[in-house]
């Protein structure tokens, strides 16, 4: 073979070859993805969940948040290298904060009926932006009758539950603090419908005497937008890079088996402020404690269709509520896990899968399953990590012989 001379004014060519950057729970292998749209797992190359181009476009992740990722994560000769997804979340989150406007939006409405307020619609000022005054104001009328989310409405005593509870109040965003009166359900148990009172002297002001904890969003049932939410999360369910191009086909199979069965929720019957009914198609916004959303290119004349782009992280309300219940909790659990661990050195290899019926109907003679509930032969990569658990349990249990 010759050697080409180097053109004049010019240095050889050479060529440098960097590792593919890999995400945990993405699927970055083309064969893979291709196999989730013939399995129907996706509806397309531009399924939201999808790491394509036009996939994190439908998305609503914004290009600059994609370039300032690849140059916070840098390049590297090193195989096998992943990411965590969190840095990804937390960059777009970051790009995004700052500039688009905030919209209250009721995922799973419950009717809450004001009796206490007898006026017509009055209009809330609320702020576009918390940090940015120059994005401005919207007026959200408040009526007799708002829609609050489902999971802000429980039947409880506790204490440490800060939102709508028999006796309870809770400030509506921008809005009065009302009280729960009285809960009301169907047949079924389920919540249909809350009587509440306000507290006139609380538009502006807090509480004189008492302290509100829970502050929730809300959104008139009069003028109410219709939207179909859609939350997205994660093609995998385990933290994987997806896998790469060379792998067996067997293990490519395989990895249909780790597809997150709820990486798309989503609730048809969403209610959605008045405000927002003049969003177009690609416009972003930050939709009150539920995440980054963009308008869905299915949007049509009856329905706003919005995709999750990414969550929030943990609200201030969640948080407490969730460091209170923890602090209860955290004994209890310590408890358990000392017990389940005093179990487990009781347990024999042969015997830790037998019980699991709904997962495994055919075992070898040392316990480890061969065959899923359904009768279809596991994948040695499934075997494999089986025979690995069992090792482990078998020197546990050896251990304490």
């Amino acid at each position: 073979n010759k050697q080409l001379a180097p053109v004049k004014g010019y240095d050889s060519p050479y060529q440098t070859e960097s590792a593919r950057l890999n995400v945990s729970s993405f699927v970055m292998s083309k064969r893979k993805l291709k196999k989730l749209i013939e399995a129907g797992v996706v509806s397309g190359w531009d399924d939201p969940r999808m790491p394509t181009i036009r996939g994190l476009r439908r998305r609503g992740i914004p290009p600059e948040a994609l370039r300032r990722f690849c140059e916070e994560v840098g390049v590297t000769n090193t195989e096998n290298t992943t990411i965590d997804y969190t840095k990804l979340e937390s960059t777009v989150r970051e790009t995004l904060d700052p500039v688009v406007p905030r919209r209250m939006v009721v995922l799973d409405p419950v009717k809450v009926v004001i009796t206490s307020y007898s006026g017509g619609a009055m209009d809330c000022t609320i702020a576009n932006h918390p940090k940015d005054e120059a994005q401005g104001t919207r007026a959200v009328p408040f009526h007799r009758e708002v829609y609050v989310e489902r999971e802000d409405v429980r039947e409880t005593d506790d204490p440490q539950y800060y939102r709508l509870k028999p006796g309870g109040e809770v400030r509506l965003r921008g809005s009065f603090v009302i009280k729960c009166e009285q809960i009301i359900k169907d047949s079924t148990g389920k919540i249909t419908e809350v009587k509440a009172t306000h507290d006139a002297d609380t538009l502006s002001a807090p509480p004189k005497g008492r302290k509100v904890n829970g502050t929730i969003h809300w959104v008139p049932v009069t003028g109410a937008v219709d939207c179909a939410v859609r939350l997205y999360s994660y093609l995998l369910r385990a933290e994987s890079g997806g896998g790469s191009e060379e792998e067996d086909e067997e293990a490519k199979d395989d990895f249909l088996n780790q597809v997150n069965p709820e990486s798309k929720l989503e609730f048809a019957g969403a209610k959605g402020e008045p405000a927002i009914k003049a969003a177009k198609t690609w416009d972003r916004f930050q939709l009150e404690r539920q995440g980054f959303f963009v308008v869905d290119p299915d949007t049509d004349a009856g329905t706003l269709t919005l995709n999750r782009i990414v969550g929030l992280a943990e609200s201030g309300l969640k948080k407490a509520e969730d460091t209170d219940a923890a602090s209860r909790s955290r004994k209890a659990q310590q408890e358990a896990d000392a017990k389940r661990k005093e179990e487990l050195k009781k347990l024999p290899p042969q015997e830790m899968f037998k019980g699991e019926t709904d997962k495994y109907s055919k075992f070898d003679d040392n316990g480890i399953p061969t065959h899923d509930a359904e009768g279809k032969e596991l994948t040695k990569n499934a075997v494999k990590n089986l025979k690995k658990a069992w090792d482990k349990q078998k020197k546990v249990y050896e251990s304490n012989k």
